[in-house]
């Protein structure tokens, strides 16, 4: 699985995917995609406090509610949300109640890249691990998945959402975390604000590479195409060429 630490001006990052996916409203503050000629099948936003009045396109059926989804390839945990990609679709599946229903195991979800964990979404009915249920309601101290800034959803849709991957910093665990999982200690976990948000970076695209760095990527190439390439062409292919 591919969950490598980027260090960034001493701060630590992971490059995780954007998915952005239709839902029914429950309340009036997400993102929304025309869906008619008139509004272009553009992004927009639904601010907090409209109501039947407004002149949105919203009201009026013009508009599709969006819900942005933060993907990791971190390994899933009992009760963590993921998401997959099966013949096109997306779906939206809890690991607690994939291994309940016997569907699926934590080591098959964790065996590859096909299955990515949630760890942040403005979809608010999805619940951290720990929080409980009484009679299909929340329970009071229940706390939704932590979720991406307003600024960050604000440059998504002015982007129109064209941003697919970002940059999502992490922080070192503690004892208390410690305490709290009795598992081994994590090195590090997401970094979360008092507000429940996470922060984000864009991913900055590489221009450049270091002689090492190159020499680093044709030798992943020689382990990856073991059939086509000798390590002792490589070898001699670099001196001459690099």
């Amino acid at each position: 699985m591919n969950d490598k630490l980027i260090q960034i001006g001493g701060k630590s990052y992971k490059q995780c995917e954007v998915i952005v996916l239709p839902f029914k409203p429950r309340d009036y503050h997400y993102v929304t995609k025309g869906h008619i000629v008139k509004f272009d099948n553009k992004l927009d936003i639904v601010e907090k406090g409209a109501n039947m009045n407004s002149k949105h396109p919203m009201v009026y059926g013009a508009a599709i509610p969006q819900h942005l989804y933060i993907l990791s390839s971190e390994e899933i945990k009992e009760g963590d949300w993921y998401m997959y990609c099966h013949f096109g679709e997306w779906i939206i599946s809890n690991s607690k109640e994939t291994i309940n229903n016997k569907t699926n195991t934590l080591e098959n979800l964790n065996k590859d890249n096909y299955f990515k964990k949630i760890i942040a979404t403005t979809d608010f009915e999805l619940r951290t691990p720990d929080s409980g249920m009484k009679a299909g309601y929340y329970m009071k101290d229940s706390m939704p998945l932590p979720r991406p800034s307003d600024d960050f959803i604000k440059v998504f849709v002015k982007t129109q959402g064209k941003i697919d991957k970002v940059l999502v910093e992490y922080e070192k665990s503690n004892y208390e975390d410690w305490i709290k999982t009795a598992e081994a200690q994590p090195e590090y976990k997401l970094k979360i604000a008092p507000d429940n948000t996470i922060t984000i970076k864009p991913v900055q695209e590489k221009t450049s590479w270091s002689r090492e760095e190159v020499v680093a990527l044709i030798q992943k190439l020689e382990k990856d195409g073991a059939d086509y390439f000798g390590q002792a062409f490589l070898k001699q292919w670099i001196e001459e060429n690099l």
